[in-house]
């Protein structure tokens, strides 16, 4: 999809960016008439189509044809302002457009100082007129470019009229602009042939003069012999007004005859090798026409010479020259005019002008081509093939039209040049024109489009409001009577006909079929009704079995955790204090066979909440290896009482740390090696981890017995074995295996078997793996280490736990069970008081809310007392002034419900540590003491909970007759209780309440979602 859409641009690109450059290939670049500029139609229209990104290159490429770099900074600032104005909306463009106009007016003035004021303004109001044209023909081509939910949006009428015109108008102004190219090149190949032959004339004119001066010359030479050399100079000189005198030479150069009127002295035998005129002739054996150059002897007249060679037998023997005055042969040119806005000037080989008819040169003077802006430069216009005879040829600054001809037989130079300006303003208005007429076309074929397309449109208006007007419940609208339609719209109507007919007939079916279908819904309804009642009794019956089922499960097993807890923390002591081998036979027995009954017990339970759904998954980041450690322990002293080998394969690149559930995973785990040890008689158990793919791959490989194909696929199901001989056998449950998969599936991972009867069992499982964080690893090690630093803990002390709910007292006590703490118990304040009169604690974990006396007035009774416990307080009120009240009547600590083992030790830490300075308290008779626990805290939670679901039924009655003054502090209780026993809902609930009691203490608050909250919970547990 984005490939194609790709594509789809890249050939717009292309198209747009090409016509384009057609535009521009078609302008005749001259220094004072700016083009036309429609070529920049293409990036504008490639920016509100496509984006800044395609605009930019297709404007570098548009540009290509122009060298002129006034036109390129022109075209620049049109693409800025159209992407200014369309950034800053529709009401700025006329000020982006003004702004333009004086920008396009600086600019002229500043690169083309010879363009009149008046010509500058013209230019910058074209240009202006070009931009605005630009903007308007890239917004009416967007019509071919838009997407399908903009033409959605518009009308059909709106759709095709500026299609007509965008297809209309593109070959239109390319055919514009080839038209103004070729009248721009057809005038100015019209003037460049008519200055040329003006030139050629006055040239060839000038040279059959100096051609007949030369003959007569070469005429003279040959009568050389016929008459005297001083007769022969003068009717030379005579003959000719332009000669003002004349000599011959000998072969070195001697004047040996000299003749010019009214001068008596005489040059003969002077010497004039060094002249040009006797030069050229002694090397070239050729007449020779010189440069300008200025008498020296004989007066100082701009004079040019015409020289012959004189041979005789021996070769060359001499010249014979006449010297020609510049203003006498100029004054024979007078009678040639130049037309208007021309001038002509005549140069000799070093560039002295000779003569002309501008005044900016004297005669005799060097002309600076260069400064007279006579310069010639090609590059101002190019070759065309619309061009005829030569490429007219512009001076530097292209004020003028140039033409150069070379003299015959000389190294003289004619230039003609013409002003240019005139015709500049002819191609300036010519320009113009053009625009108007485009523009008023492109508006005029828009108009016409739409007024085409109208009659259609309406047409198909009609139609579609005859459709939207359809009945089927009778003959419909009558048929419109159309104005302008085709062979499809009168086919169109009738379809409409035919389908109104077909409609009908199949209402009318529909209908019967309608009536018969509802008289046997209705039939199947009584059918079903009493079918579902019929199915709700089964269900009713079905949900109560599981329900009595689940929970003689779960209170069984509730039951038999803490006899069995008892057993084995009462074995276990005893192992450390007896001697002798059968005693210690007979405890080891009894703690295998409570362990083994206990985690049958355990499997019952995880089975009871897997089936219910509410087994939960709490993953964190930890270490790999450390898992693998402990598993290595718990299977490697079982696998050597068997005589197995017991394998750990470990895998290169293993990953450090990884997040999943440790717990189950652990479980997961022991339970498929437990499985192998025990089926296993001889040879190898081995756990292989390896890492692919994202994935953590575990084997569980044994030698032992296999299993069937049979026997694999049932033994994931519940309570289901390989063979029935092995529960007789080896025991168990066969909910192992069962729990492993489901927990392998909540971890999102996937547990499989394969096995051969006779060749052992491989058990794999899939585990996924994230890739974490170098703040997630960070975070896992601190917690690891923070773990290992509270489990490693012992101290030294006594603790007072008040509060009046019993779960939240043993919920404290297993908090606290490793640290070697002494407790004491006390469910309201009068007792904490009386306890601490006994026997002084070091630590006092406070709850301000109980019966009888609360913990602000035990805090004001030991703020008299010689017994000052560290007292911290526990409460379940969050607000700051609460907390700071509590502590400013003695407590040193305030902790808010729910709490956490960890804030739970953070809290009590620093006072032990200062406590264990001291010496050991003993504890009295009488007192209800703990010292140490060997209960699991998670077991004790699972069932703290469950012992508060079963007081919910009391607590909910209390509710409902209790008074206001007691219904504040049960509310509260119930806050605090709930909330550190993860019943974060009722917590909130119960939260609530005693916020609206504390507003309006004389009123009732709203016990309804508690006591819901309540019956939730107690069905959860099935006990409702």
């Amino acid at each position: 999809m984005a490939r194609a859409r790709m594509a789809r641009r890249g050939f717009f690109f292309f198209y747009v960016t090409a016509l384009g450059l057609v535009a521009h290939s078609l302008i005749i670049q001259l220094p004072m008439v700016l083009p036309l500029l429609l070529g920049m139609v293409a990036p504008m229209l490639l920016y509100m189509r496509l984006g800044l990104l395609w605009s930019l290159p297709a404007l570098v490429i548009v540009m290509l044809p122009i060298w002129d770099g006034h036109i390129w900074i022109i075209a620049i600032a049109q693409f800025i302002c159209t992407v200014v104005g369309l950034w800053l909306g529709v009401w700025s463009r006329s000020i982006v457009s003004i702004a333009f106009l004086l920008g396009t007016m600086a600019l002229l003035s500043t690169v083309n100082l010879d363009m009149p004021w008046a010509m500058q303004w013209f230019c910058a109001f074209i240009q202006t007129s070009v931009l605005v044209f630009n903007q308007y023909a890239a917004n009416m081509m967007l019509a071919i470019t838009q997407t399908i939910e903009q033409r959605r949006e518009q009308t059909l009428q709106s759709q095709l009229s500026g299609r007509i015109a965008v297809y209309s108008a593109i070959p239109a102004g390319l055919l514009v602009l080839l038209t103004l190219y070729g009248a721009t090149v057809l005038d100015m190949s019209r003037l460049n042939l008519r200055a040329h032959q003006q030139a050629t004339d006055v040239a060839h004119a000038l040279q059959a003069r100096l051609e007949s001066y030369q003959a007569e010359l070469e005429l003279a030479a040959n009568q050389r012999p016929l008459l005297q050399d001083t007769d022969l100079l003068r009717n030379l000189v005579k003959h000719h007004r332009e000669f003002i005198s004349a000599l011959i030479t000998d072969k070195h150069g001697n004047v040996t005859a000299f003749y010019k009127e009214f001068i008596d002295h005489d040059i003969a035998g002077d010497n004039v090798s060094f002249r040009p005129y006797f030069q050229v002739p002694k090397q070239t054996g050729l007449p020779v026409i010189t440069d300008m150059f200025r008498g020296q002897q004989l007066g100082k007249d701009l004079i040019v010479a015409i020289a012959v060679p004189l041979l005789d037998e021996q070769g060359f023997a001499g010249v014979l020259e006449v010297s020609i005055a510049i203003e006498r042969l100029t004054a024979s040119f007078g009678e040639i005019n130049a037309g208007p806005w021309q001038n002509f000037i005549l140069l000799d080989g070093q560039g002295y002008k000779l003569w002309g008819t501008d005044a900016s040169t004297a005669l005799g003077q060097p002309a600076n081509l260069q400064q007279l802006q006579l310069q010639p430069d090609k590059r101002l216009f190019s070759q065309s093939w619309l061009l005829s005879g030569a490429v007219p040829v512009l001076s530097n600054r292209g004020e003028h039209l140039l033409q150069q001809v070379q003299i015959a037989g000389t190294d003289w130079q004619l230039i003609l040049y013409t002003e240019m300006e005139p015709t500049y303003w002819q191609y300036n208005t010519m320009t113009a024109i053009t625009l108007i007429l485009l523009g008023l076309s492109t508006l005029i074929v828009r108009h016409s489009a739409g007024q085409f397309v109208v009659g259609y449109t309406n047409t198909l208006s009609a139609l579609v409001k005859l459709l939207r007007n359809l009945d089927v419940a009778d003959a419909g609208p009558a048929l419109p009577k159309l104005t302008t339609t085709s062979r499809e719209f009168e086919q169109l109507q009738q379809s409409y006909l035919h389908l109104q007919r077909r409609i009908q007939q199949a209402v009318r079916e529909l209908q019967q079929v309608l009536k018969e279908k509802t008289e046997l819904s209705d039939e199947l309804e009584l059918r079903v009704q009493q079918r579902t009642r019929e199915l709700a009794t089964e269900r009713d019956k079905a949900n109560e079995l599981a329900a009595v089922k689940t929970r003689f499960l779960a209170n069984m097993s509730h039951e038999l955790r803490t006899p069995l807890t008892v057993i084995q923390g009462y074995a276990e002591q005893l192992a450390a204090t007896q001697q002798g081998d059968e005693p210690s036979r007979q405890l080891r027995a009894l703690r295998d066979h409570s362990d083994f009954l206990l985690q049958i017990v355990n499997d019952i339970l995880d089975s009871a909440k897997i089936e219910e759904g509410k087994l939960a998954i709490n993953p964190e980041v930890f270490q790999l290896q450390q898992l693998l450690n402990e598993l290595q322990q718990a299977c490697q002293p079982l696998a050597e009482r068997k005589g197995l080998r017991f394998e750990l394969d470990l895998k290169k690149n293993l990953p450090e740390w990884i997040y999943s559930d440790s717990l189950r995973l652990r479980q997961i785990l022991l339970n498929l090696l437990s499985n192998a040890l025990k089926f296993t008689q001889q040879g190898f158990v081995r756990l292989t981890i390896r890492h692919e793919k994202q994935q953590l791959i575990i084997e569980v490989t044994d030698s032992g017995p296999g299993i069937s194909a049979e026997q694999q696929v049932r033994i994931f199901q519940a309570f289901e074995q390989a063979d029935v001989s092995t529960t007789r056998q080896f025991g168990g449950t066969g909910l192992g295996l069962f729990i492993s998969r489901r927990l392998a599936e909540l971890l999102g991972a996937s547990l499989s078997l394969h096995s051969t009867l006779g060749f052992g069992s491989c058990f794999t499982l899939h585990l996924p793996l994230i890739e974490l964080t170098a703040d997630a690893i960070e975070h896992a090690k601190e917690r690891v280490d923070q773990q290992q630093t509270e489990l490693h803990e012992q101290w030294q002390g006594t603790l007072l736990l008040a509060d009046d709910v019993d779960e939240l007292r043993r919920l404290f006590k297993s908090m606290l069970a490793e640290t070697g703490l002494t407790f004491f118990e006390a469910s309201d304040g009068n007792q904490v008081l009386q306890t601490l009169q006994q026997q002084p604690v070091d630590l006092l974990l406070l709850d301000m809310h109980m019966p009888l006396l609360d913990g602000m007035g035990v805090l004001k009774q030991l703020a008299h007392s010689p017994v000052k416990p560290v007292v911290i307080a526990v409460t379940a009120d969050v607000q700051t002034d609460v907390h700071q009240q509590i502590l400013a009547a003695g407590a040193q600590q305030v902790l808010t419900k729910p709490l956490t083992r960890h804030a739970l030790l953070q809290a009590v830490r620093p006072y032990v540590r200062q406590i264990n300075e001291s010496s050991a308290v003993a504890t009295p008779n009488g007192l209800q003491t703990v010292t140490q626990s060997t209960v699991d805290p998670t077991n004790v939670f699972d069932e703290l909970q469950l012992s508060y679901i079963e007081s919910l039924p009391q607590q909910r009655v209390s509710l409902q007759q209790a008074s206001t003054s007691e219904l504040k502090a049960l509310l509260h209780k119930i806050k605090g209780t709930a909330a550190c026993l993860d019943f974060a809902t009722l917590s909130q609930f119960a939260q609530a309440a005693e916020t609206q009691l504390k507003q309006d203490p004389n009123s009732r608050p709203e016990l309804a979602a508690i006591i819901d909250e309540m019956t939730k919970l107690l069905r959860q547990a099935n006990i409702e």
